[in-house]
């Protein structure tokens, strides 16, 4: 409840209002804005993103975040994949489902699917039932860019655990490697974001943020990570 009650004074545009919050004996009852649009992971199931819409999902997605993060104590949504982006006629987009959000480090640390989120999409600190900050949300930010570029998820395998491993010990293949076509400055940011050390992460949404701007300016950019 507590963390819902931070969401309800967030005023964001990529984060849907909170009207209501009642508890009783049967759970949680949450009134939040309806929002009318298209599930992100059913338009990439029929179309392809052009680069302006690539650009201009991931940053509203990094805004959403960051305002999430900068709450006090900052909320990690835990759980960003496509299929809770909202992407409205606009254009613009909304991150959907708190329902296992947590406030930062907060010791959640069962691994179940409630309390870890869609396996596909889960940090490799996640995956291995560890606390988690807002680094975890920037590694999710960065499988659903990966699926935005190349339309297919990072790690496949048969069973959840065994992506879950994937996720803690595997690379995933370039981007370039699966569509030649795509800029050298999609690959590096979407890599970054999924370093499987946090140390060797953005650090931030607002960092990511930073180079998506760069990116969007001049769209054949390179970056040097080495710095």
């Amino acid at each position: 409840r507590k963390v819902f009650e931070s969401l309800r004074t967030l005023e964001n545009e990529h984060v849907p209002q909170i009207y209501h919050l009642e508890e009783d004996s049967d759970g949680l009852l949450v009134v939040e804005e309806y929002i009318e649009g298209e599930l992100l992971s059913e338009y990439l199931a029929t179309e392809k993103l052009t680069e302006s819409q690539y650009i201009s999902v991931a940053k509203q997605l990094c805004e959403g975040l960051r305002k999430l993060h900068q709450c006090n104590p900052p909320v990690i949504h835990r759980d960003i994949k496509s299929q809770n982006i909202m992407l409205l006629r606009d254009g613009s987009i909304k991150v959907m489902d708190f329902g296992i959000a947590r406030f930062a480090r907060e010791d959640i640390r069962s691994m179940n699917d409630k309390a870890i989120g869609s396996v596909h999409y889960i940090s490799p600190e996640q995956a291995k039932g560890q606390l988690t900050d807002e680094k975890a949300d920037i590694y999710s930010i960065g499988v659903v860019l990966y699926e935005m570029l190349t339309g297919r998820l990072p790690f496949q395998a048969d069973s959840a655990v065994s992506v879950a491993l994937m996720q803690v010990n595997n690379e995933a293949e370039l981007p370039r490697t699966i569509n030649p076509r795509i800029p050298v400055g999609f690959e590096q940011i979407t890599m970054k974001a999924m370093q499987k050390s946090t140390r060797e992460r953005y650090q931030s949404a607002a960092e990511m943020l930073m180079d998506l701007e760069e990116l969007k300016r001049n769209p054949s950019i390179k970056f040097d990570y080495q710095k």
